[in-house]
């Protein structure tokens, strides 16, 4: 499974890097090694502490490539010359300089100069972060409905005003035939506006949530107890996904969800459910596909702590949700409903979106019925959530991402709407899933889960003896 994973995150950040998640037929062979990987994963392990060793040159090259890519173009679509651009490019050629020194050290099976790799990994660590929170100066005012309506959303929310009840331009002309205004549920407003007011655009937000998720990568490699260069390559591979910095200009809401899930695992392996349960139920008033991350997560609180403290966890998330969505929709319903409802699901299919349905239309003149497009997406789900359910407890986190990878991947592959975002959000799924199902057995699990403790008062499960 680890190579498979492995490859598959490289074959995503190629594909995404080439297309910008836009249709191709390459769709046919990412959903392969989708299907291929899904089915592997079903028979994971918890994981053993030399893995193989093609790993390493895999990764390695793989770094590599990805630099290189860089190098070559960094993708984004509105880019403006000037002193910004001028760093990023700089500073793009010396992550590629640095990053071949890093490999080199990264591929013998010994380490054999610990200092210097240490401090390659931090100087490549640095200058990709700089390069992301460069974006924002580099490509100012891209062209993008998300970017445009997300930015006077915070913009109205500031000024007491409700972002559903107000006009929002449709840049497009009408190309989408859908309805320009605030989309996303209020939660997103919320996370973003102090980026907004104290740096001047929202998008430092999603370039905090990458940096984030890089720093829990590292750290959940530091607990598992592997040599010390995985854990950073590992996370450098992710700064160097070449689609990073396109995803970071288009304002896509997707990479929010990165740094809540992060939040969510952070909290449970300190002890924190209830806590964990709020960010759960931020994470649904988020983004409307949420509740599939929000079901997840309490599932695997389910299989942590028993289904009682299952329970009162979404409780505390349906509250939190409704803390979140009420005051919005109580103030306009009618406008509130029509952005965020109506508009999504009369929504058509996208012949640019990358995903089979498309793919089969273009191709063989075939339309998917959508009572298959509603099974497949339904079957990813619960495939899913039986994953967290069968997982001993050490595992459930683990297999929580297992089934976020999973569940949007059939609902994304076989979707009428599918693009560079979701695929996004699938590869940190991919990610997480791989490091989190291939921890040591004697690695540091919470303690709650292991020894029968419960955290922040919740009654004890009955029992921790499960099988898989």
């Amino acid at each position: 499974m680890v190579i498979l994973a492995g490859f598959f995150f490289l074959l995503s950040g190629a594909v995404l890097y080439r297309n910008r998640g836009h249709f191709s037929s390459s769709i046919v062979l990412y959903t392969f090694f989708f299907l291929l990987s899904v089915g592997v994963g079903w028979r994971r392990s918890a994981g053993t502490r030399a893995w193989p060793p093609l790993l390493r040159p895999l990764l390695a090259m793989g770094l590599l490539l990805f630099l290189l890519a860089l190098v070559h173009h960094h993708r984004l679509l509105y880019a403006v010359p000037g002193t910004p651009l001028a760093l990023m490019q700089g500073g793009l050629k010396l992550a590629l300089g640095l990053g071949l020194g890093l490999a080199a050290l990264f591929m013998p099976a010994q380490n054999v100069a610990p200092r210097v790799f240490r401090w390659l990994a931090v100087g490549l660590w640095v200058v990709l972060s700089t390069c992301q929170l460069l974006v924002p100066w580099v490509s100012p005012h891209p062209h993008i409905d998300v970017f445009v309506n997300l930015t006077l959303g915070v913009d109205y929310l500031w000024q007491g005003m409700n972002p559903y009840a107000q006009p929002y331009p449709d840049i497009y002309h009408g190309l989408y035939r859908y309805a320009s205004g605030m989309g996303y549920f209020p939660a997103v407003l919320f996370w973003l506006a102090p980026f907004r007011l104290t740096l001047g655009d929202i998008r430092f937000g999603y370039s905090a949530s990458s940096l984030v998720f890089a720093w829990f990568l590292r750290w959940q490699l530091q607990k598992a107890g592997v040599e010390e260069r995985w854990t950073w390559v590992c996370p450098l591979l992710w700064l160097a996904l070449p689609v990073n910095l396109f995803v970071i200009e288009q304002a896509w809401v997707d990479y929010l969800l990165i740094a809540q899930l992060v939040l969510v695992w952070v909290l449970l392996e300190h002890r924190k459910a209830a806590l964990s349960a709020v960010v759960l139920g931020g994470i649904c008033a988020t983004k409307q596909y949420g509740f599939l991350i929000t079901g997840f997560g309490l599932l695997a609180i389910g299989r942590l702590v028993g289904l009682r403290s299952a329970l009162r966890a979404a409780g505390i998330a349906c509250l939190t949700f409704l803390a979140c969505v009420l005051p919005f929709a109580w103030a306009d319903w009618p406008s509130f409903k029509y952005i965020t409802i109506d508009n999504l699901v009369t929504s058509g299919l996208r012949k640019d979106a990358y995903s089979m349905q498309v793919y089969l239309h273009q191709k063989l003149q075939w339309e998917m019925p959508q009572s298959l497009v509603t099974a497949l997406a339904l079957a990813g789900a619960l495939l899913g959530g039986a994953a967290i359910w069968r997982s001993l407890p050490k595992q459930a986190l683990g297999a929580m991402a297992y089934a976020c990878w999973t569940a949007y991947g059939f609902a994304l592959i076989f979707g009428k709407q599918a693009f560079c975002n979701y695929y996004h959000l699938g590869d940190f799924s991919k990610r997480i899933s791989f490091i989190m199902l291939r921890r040591p057995a004697e690695s540091k699990y919470p303690s709650w889960a292991t020894q029968g403790g419960a955290p922040d008062g919740f009654p004890p499960p009955a029992s921790l003896a499960c099988s898989v």
